[in-house]
């Protein structure tokens, strides 16, 4: 009785050990990557203007932003809940220090900031965050 047990457990560990079980179970689990699409830019109509806080050099700043994407179907999300984005998008804007936007360093974080809010909106409201791949400046203009 013992000699089949270990016959037995060898047999199976030998047949787990030699990658034939997992053979055909990691081809069925595993995921085909999505083919990415053409780069696309959607422009985000129109520029953002906002006034910003007191005590900087500056009191106005208007933004033009565009969305890279390689999902044609962002443009039909942008479009569907562009209402909402600005808002929140106009939020982020008008809480910006004049002061720190005059460095590239915070231009860079205002960027990753909207891009940030941009993509938490999405997810909220059950949208593909990933799909939103970069956000552009098109027009940074401050007075």
């Amino acid at each position: 009785m013992v000699t089949v047990l270990l016959f037995g457990s060898g047999l199976a560990a030998w047949y787990l050990l030699s990658g034939d079980a997992d053979q055909g179970s990691v081809d069925e689990v595993a995921e085909e990557p999505v083919p990415l699409g053409e780069p696309t830019y959607h422009v985000m109509d129109p520029v953002f203007v906002v006034n910003l806080p007191p005590g900087g050099k500056a009191r106005m700043l208007q933004v033009g932003l565009q969305v890279y994407t390689r999902a044609p179907e962002v443009g039909e999300v942008l479009k569907r809940h562009g209402p909402m984005l600005r808002h929140h998008l106009l939020d982020v804007l008008a809480n910006q220090q004049a002061d720190a936007l005059y460095s590239r360093a915070g231009r860079e974080a205002l960027q990753a900031a909207l891009q940030d809010e941009l993509r938490n909106r999405l997810t909220a409201v059950g949208e593909d965050k990933a799909q939103i791949e970069a956000l552009y400046f098109t027009q940074f203009v401050m007075q």
